[in-house]
């Protein structure tokens, strides 16, 4: 995306999110605003010991589009954002625990 294309994706997410239909983290995936993903085992721990430490919540963890996965999402100081996931664990088939 050039820097044009970029200030006009910015406008243009400006003007719906004065209406309420775009999120920050929406706005950042169009900004490129995304610093980095790990991959967690335990999603709900992390997502605490960072907010503990002072991350700012933006997603709290909840499921993702992507089957059999949680994701949660932190800014850092400079407003980066950072995403979290982790694999969601499937029940034991009946029998088999």
């Amino acid at each position: 995306m050039t820097r044009n294309q970029r200030a006009i994706a910015l406008l243009l997410l400006a003007s719906l999110n004065a209406f309420g239909f775009i999120d920050r983290v929406v706005i950042a995936l169009v900004t490129e605003k995304i610093k980095a993903e790990f991959r967690v085992s335990d999603l709900d721990a992390t997502y605490a010991e960072l907010l503990a430490r002072g991350a700012t919540p933006v997603w709290d963890p909840r499921p993702s589009p992507e089957p059999g996965v949680r994701m949660a999402f932190v800014a850092d100081p400079e407003g980066n954002l950072v995403e979290f996931i982790a694999a969601v664990s499937s029940p034991a088939a009946p029998g088999t625990a």
